[in-house]
C-alpha cells in the first residue's frame, strides 16, 4: 500500500512538473509575441512618421508651386514649354543636359498634366508655335528660338540699344547678350551695364576645338556658371513667362536646381518672399556643377543680383539680401 501511495506520488509530481514546463514555455512564448509587437510597433511608428513627413514635404511643395504659378484646383491651367532640341539621325531628338534637367524639375513641380512639351529645332517650329498664353522658356535666346523670336539676345557691341528693353511690353533689368562670340550676362546698374562672364567659357572653347567624339576632359571637376530665373505676368490676360536659363548649359543645370530647391523650401528664407508674391521678378543665380557627380553641389543669388515689380508699369526694385557665397567664389 505505502509502495503504491509512493508510486502514485511521484506520478502526480512528474505530471505536475510537466504542466508546470508546458505553462513556463507557453507564457515565455507570449512573452516573445509581446516584444516582438512592442518591437513591430516602434518599427509601424517610424515608418508613419516618415510617411507624415513625407506628405508634409509634399504639401509644402504644392502649396508653393501653386502660389508660383497661381494655379487654382479647380482650373485646368497648363503650360506650354519651349526647349532647343536637334536631330542627329536618330529617331529621339537630342536635348541638351541642363535643359533635360530642367523639364524633369518642371514635370517634378508642376506635372505632366500641367505642362505642353514644345521641342524647337528650326524656324518652322517658331511659326507654328501658338503665341501667347503661360509659357515656360528653358536656355537662353541664343540656341532657344522660340525665345529669341519673342525676346532677343542682346548684341553688347552695338551701343545703340536703350538699357535692356526687349521689346514693348518686357523690359527686364537683366539679360543675355554676346560681345565678339562670347555669351554674357548683361546687367542694368546705376552707371550703365555690367557685363558677367561665365568662368566655364574656358572649358567651352577648349572643347570647341576638339574633334567629333572626342571626350573633353576639364581641368578641374567643379564648374562654375551663371544663370537667369525671370518670371512675368501679363497685365491683361494674367498669362505667366517663366525663363530658366544659363549662360552655359552648366548655368541652365544650376537655374533649375535652385528653382527646385527654392520650391522645395531648400533655399535661404531671404528668397522665400519670391514665392510669397505676385510680383514679376528677376534673378541672377550662380553655382557650383560637379562634372563627376552631375550634380550642382552649392548655388544662390549672386551677390544682390534680385529684382522684383508691381506690374509692368513698376520700375525694377532691387532686393537687398544678405548673400551667402564661399570664399574661393
Amino acid at each position: 500500500m505505502e509502495l503504491t501511495l509512493a508510486i502514485v506520488g511521484v506520478v502526480l509530481t512528474a505530471v505536475a512538473i510537466a504542466i508546470a514546463g508546458s505553462i513556463y514555455r507557453r507564457e515565455k512564448q507570449h512573452l516573445t509575441q509581446l516584444k516582438l509587437l512592442a518591437s513591430d510597433t516602434r518599427e509601424i511608428g517610424i515608418e508613419t512618421r516618415a510617411v507624415a513627413k513625407m506628405l508634409e514635404a509634399g504639401t509644402t511643395v504644392r502649396e508653393a508651386v501653386e502660389r508660383f504659378f497661381e494655379l487654382q484646383p479647380t482650373e485646368d491651367r497648363r503650360f506650354t514649354c519651349y526647349y532647343p532640341e536637334s536631330f542627329k539621325s536618330r529617331p529621339l531628338p537630342s536635348i541638351y543636359a541642363g535643359d533635360y534637367h530642367a523639364l524633369q524639375v518642371l514635370v517634378g513641380l508642376l506635372g505632366q498634366n500641367r505642362l505642353e512639351l514644345r521641342g524647337i529645332s528650326k524656324e518652322e517650329d517658331v511659326t507654328n508655335a501658338p503665341p501667347g498664353g503661360d509659357v515656360i522658356y528653358l536656355c537662353t535666346p541664343m540656341a532657344n528660338l522660340a525665345l529669341r523670336a519673342r525676346y532677343p539676345y542682346l548684341d553688347l557691341c552695338d551701343d545703340t540699344h536703350a538699357g535692356l528693353m526687349l521689346s514693348s511690353q518686357l523690359e527686364l533689368p537683366c539679360w543675355f547678350g554676346v560681345r565678339n562670340g562670347t555669351k554674357k550676362i548683361a546687367i542694368a546698374v546705376d552707371d550703365g551695364i555690367r557685363e558677367l562672364d561665365s568662368p566655364a567659357e574656358e572649358s567651352y572653347r577648349e572643347a570647341a576645338k576638339l574633334d567629333e567624339g572626342v571626350r573633353y576632359d576639364p581641368r578641374s571637376d567643379v564648374q562654375i556658371d551663371y544663370g537667369i530665373i525671370a518670371r512675368t505676368t501679363d497685365e491683361s490676360t494674367r498669362a505667366k513667362t517663366l525663363i530658366i536659363a544659363g549662360i552655359h548649359q552648366y548655368g541652365t543645370w544650376i537655374a533649375a536646381e535652385f528653382f527646385d530647391r527654392l520650391c522645395r523650401d531648400r533655399e535661404e528664407a531671404s528668397y522665400q518672399s519670391v514665392l510669397k508674391s505676385n510680383d514679376d521678378f528677376a534673378v541672377v543665380v550662380w553655382g557650383e556643377f560637379s562634372t563627376a557627380a552631375l550634380r550642382v553641389k552649392e548655388t544662390g543669388v549672386e551677390q544682390n543680383y534680385l529684382w522684383t515689380r508691381r506690374d509692368a508699369k513698376s520700375v525694377w526694385s532691387q532686393r537687398s539680401l544678405e548673400v551667402r557665397r564661399p570664399a574661393a567664389h
